[in-house]
C-alpha cells in the first residue's frame, strides 16, 4: 500500500478483534512517529503506549464513555510539552497511516479526562496529555464518509 492508499482507506476504527498486535508491528508503527518532523526538530512530545489489559481497562474510564476503547490491543497517548500539539499531531498521524498500512485500525479521540489520565499514568506536569490512540485489528470497517470538493477547502493566493 503507498501513501495515498493509507490516507484513502483510513478509517476511525472503533470496534476491534481480539487479535494482538505483534511486537513487530508495534514497533514499526512507533518508528513512524518517531521519525515525524517537528520544529526545530524539537521533538517535544513522549508518547505512552499502553499494552497491560487491566490498564488499558482502567484508562478506558477516563475516556468519557466511549467504551470501545477498553476493547482496543494497544493504546497510545499523546502528550506534548505545552503549546506543542502540532508537533504531536504530526507524529501521531505518521503512526496512524502506517498502522492502516499494516492492517490495523485506530482512532483519534479528543474527549477524555486529561486530568485523570495524567494521575493513571504518571504523566509529569510539564507534558500535556493531548490525544488517546486507540490501535487493534477492526472488527468492522466503516464506509468512506463523504468529504468536500477540493473547490470548498482550497484557495489561491488569497482567502
Amino acid at each position: 500500500m503507498d501513501v495515498f492508499e493509507a490516507i484513502k482507506t483510513r478509517r476511525s476504527i472503533r470496534s476491534f478483534s481480539n487479535k494482538e498486535i505483534s511486537e513487530e508491528d508495534l514497533n514499526t508503527i512507533m518508528e513512524a512517529g518517531r521519525l515525524a518532523p517537528s520544529g526545530n526538530n524539537r521533538q517535544p512530545y513522549k508518547f505512552v503506549v499502553i499494552k497491560d489489559k487491566a490498564l488499558i481497562k482502567e484508562y478506558a474510564s477516563t475516556c468519557c464513555f466511549q467504551e470501545f476503547i477498553s476493547d482496543a490491543a494497544v493504546i497510545i497517548v499523546g502528550c506534548v510539552e505545552k503549546g506543542r500539539e502540532v508537533a504531536g499531531a504530526i507524529a501521531v498521524q505518521n503512526m496512524v497511516l502506517e498502522a492502516t498500512e499494516l492492517g490495523i485500525g485506530a482512532c483519534w479521540v479528543g474527549w477524555f479526562d486529561r486530568e485523570k489520565a495524567r494521575a493513571l499514568l504518571n504523566i509529569p506536569t510539564n507534558y500535556e496529555p493531548f490525544i488517546t490512540v486507540p490501535m487493534g485489528y477492526p472488527k468492522e470497517y466503516p464506509a468512506e464518509r463523504p468529504k468536500k470538493s477540493l473547490n470548498e477547502i482550497f484557495v489561491y493566493n488569497k482567502f
